[in-house]
C-alpha cells in the first residue's frame, strides 16, 4: 500500500494548492513543499523496509503492490527494485527543489503547483508500474500538465506570436506517436500472450517469457524502440524537445530535463531490451552509430546558439546519445555508470535551468551576448554556474567524470574504435560551454553590468545543495552505489 501512495500523495497534494490559491497566493508553495516532504518520508521507509525484509531468490522485486483493475488481465501492480529505488529518488528530490524554486508571485500560483505536482506522480507512476498498460496510462497522462505548463505559464516574450502553444502542440503530437507505438506493441505482446495460454495479461514477468519468432521480435523491438527514442531525444525526432525546453517556464523545464526524460531511458532498460533480448543484441552496432550521431549533433549545434536554455538542450541531446550507447552494453560496469550519469546529469542540468531562470527573472534575457561580464555581479552564483558547467563536459571532481568514464570503460572492451570516436566527439562539448561561462562571467562590459543580482538565501541554499551533491558524487560515488544497492540479499 506504501508504493500506491508515492502516486496519491502527489495528486491530493496538487488538488489541494489548486484550491487554496484562492485563500491565499503563499498557501499553495507551502503544500507543495509539504507533500513533497511527505513523500521523501514515504520514501525512507520504503528503502528500510526492503532493507529489512529478506527476498526470494526467485523473484525479481523488493517490494509489490498488485491489486486487479480491469478484467481483460490488467492489475494494478507495482513494484521497486535497486534500479527503480534510484529513480524514485531523483524524482522525489528533484521534484522538491523544483517547487523550492517557484516563485509565489508567479499568477495562477495554485494551478501552476497542481501542474508540477502531477507530473511528479504520473513519473512516479511510471518508475513503479510493472504492468504494461498502466506504465502506458502514466506515459500518456504525463502529457497533459507538461501541455498546459508550457501553454499558461511559458516564456513571457513568446505569447504574442502563439509560440508557447506551437511548442506544446508540436511536444503533444510527439507524444501521441510515442505512445501509439507504445500501444501497439503492448496488444500484440497481449495477444500473443493470450494466444498461447488462453488469458490475458499485461504483466510484465508474463510478458518477458513469451518465446517470439525472430521478425515478430524484431519488428516489435523497433517500435517500442522508437516509442522511447522519441522521448529520450534522438535525433532526428528531438525537434520537439528543443522547443519545449525553449518555451516551457523555468519549473517546468527543470521537471523534463531532470526526470522525465529519464522515463524513456529506463522504459530501454526496462522493457525494450528485456522483452527483446535477441534483436537488441544484435541492434547495437545501429545504436551506437544512433547515439554517435546524437552526441555529434548536439555538439555541434550547441555551438551556434546564444540562448542558454537551447544551449544546455542541445548538449542534453549529445549525452542522452552517450546514455543510449552505454545501455547496449553488454557490460554490467556500463550500469554503473549508467546511474551515476542519469543521477549527475540531472543534478548538473537542474542547476544550469535554475540560474538560466535567474538570468531571465532579473533581465528579462537569456542570451549569452547580453548577459556577459556578471562576475562582479552575482554573488555565489558565478562559482555555482561554474562547478555545473564544468560538469556538464565531464571534468574529474564531478559525478558526470565518473559516469563517463565507467561508460567508456565498458564500452572500449567492447568496440575500442568506437569509443576513441566518442571521447573524440565528447570533446567538442567543452567549447560551447566553457564559451557559455566566458561570455556570461568575463564577457565585455555592457549597461546590464551594473545590476546586482538579489538572489535569496533559500535560492542560493538549493544551488548550494545540488552543487555540493554533483561533487560528492564525483569524489566518492561509492557511497551512493552502496547506500542504493546494499538491499540487494
Amino acid at each position: 500500500m506504501l508504493l500506491s501512495w508515492l502516486i496519491i500523495i502527489p495528486i491530493i497534494g496538487g488538488i489541494i494548492c489548486w484550491q487554496c490559491e484562492r485563500i491565499n497566493h503563499i498557501l499553495p508553495g507551502i503544500i507543495a513543499i509539504i507533500t513533497l516532504f511527505t513523500e521523501l518520508l514515504l520514501f525512507i521507509l520504503i528503502y528500510q523496509q526492503c532493507q529489512n525484509t529478506i527476498h526470494p531468490h526467485n523473484t525479481l522485486w523488493l517490494l509489490t503492490y498488485n491489486i486487479n483493475w480491469i478484467s481483460i488481465g490488467v492489475n494494478f501492480f507495482l513494484a521497486v527494485d535497486n534500479l527503480t529505488i534510484i529513480m524514485l529518488l531523483l524524482t522525489i528530490f528533484l521534484g522538491l527543489i523544483s517547487v523550492l524554486c517557484i516563485s509565489n508571485n508567479h499568477p495562477n500560483i495554485g494551478l501552476f503547483h497542481f501542474n508540477i505536482l502531477i507530473i511528479i506522480s504520473c513519473t512516479i507512476g511510471m518508475f513503479l508500474s510493472i504492468d504494461t498498460f498502466l506504465f502506458l496510462c502514466f506515459w500518456e497522462i504525463v502529457n497533459i500538465p507538461v501541455y498546459f505548463l508550457t501553454t499558461n505559464f511559458g516564456y513571457r516574450k513568446c505569447t504574442s506570436n502563439n509560440l508557447c502553444l506551437k511548442a506544446a502542440t508540436k511536444f503533444f503530437i510527439y507524444s501521441q506517436i510515442s505512445s501509439l507505438c507504445m500501444l501497439s506493441v503492448i496488444v500484440i505482446l497481449a495477444n500473443i500472450y493470450h494466444n498461447t495460454h488462453g488469458v490475458w495479461s499485461f504483466n510484465y514477468q508474463d510478458l518477458i517469457s513469451l518465446n517470439l519468432n525472430k521478425y515478430t521480435e524484431y519488428l516489435l523491438m523497433i517500435t517500442l524502440f522508437i516509442s522511447f527514442a522519441i522521448k529520450i531525444p534522438i535525433v532526428p525526432l528531438h525537434s520537439w524537445y528543443v522547443e519545449i525546453q525553449t518555451y516551457a517556464p523555468t519549473n517546468g523545464v527543470m521537471d523534463i530535463n531532470s526526470f522525465l526524460l529519464k522515463t524513456a531511458i529506463y522504459g530501454i532498460i526496462r522493457f525494450c531490451i528485456p522483452f527483446f533480448p535477441i534483436s537488441s543484441n544484435q541492434f547495437i552496432l545501429i545504436i551506437s552509430i544512433i547515439g554517435l550521431s546524437n552526441i555529434i549533433y548536439g555538439a555541434i549545434m550547441s555551438f551556434s546558439q546564444t540562448d542558454v536554455k537551447r544551449i544546455i538542450s542541445y548538449i542534453s541531446i549529445s549525452h542522452m546519445g552517450l546514455l543510449l550507447i552505454a545501455i547496449y552494453s553488454v557490460y554490467s560496469t556500463a550500469y554503473y555508470g549508467i546511474i551515476i550519469f542519469i543521477l549527475s546529469h540531472s543534478i548538473s542540468t537542474t542547476g544550469l535551468i535554475i540560474i538560466t531562470g535567474y538570468f531571465y527573472k532579473y533581465l528579462n534575457t537569456r542570451n549569452i551576448n547580453i548577459i556577459n561580464g556578471l562576475w562582479a555581479n552575482m554573488g555565489i552564483i558565478p562559482a555555482l554556474l561554474t562547478i555545473f558547467i564544468t560538469a556538464i563536459f565531464g571534468l574529474p571532481g564531478t559525478g558526470n567524470f565518473i559516469g563517463e568514464f565507467t561508460i567508456l570503460l565498458a564500452n572500449f572492451s567492447i568496440n575500442p574504435i568506437l569509443t576513441i570516436i566518442i571521447i573524440i566527439s565528447l570533446l567538442l562539448l567543452v567549447i560551447p560551454s566553457l564559451r557559455t561561462l566566458q561570455l556570461i562571467c568575463y564577457g565585455k562590459y555592457t549597461l546590464i553590468n551594473n545590476y546586482m543580482f538579489n538572489i535569496t538565501r533559500k535560492d542560493q541554499l538549493v544551488l548550494l545543495i545540488l552543487a555540493i551533491v554533483l561533487i560528492l558524487l564525483g569524489v566518492y560515488p561509492q557511497l551512493i552505489l552502496t547506500m542504493l544497492f546494499k538491499i540487494n540479499k
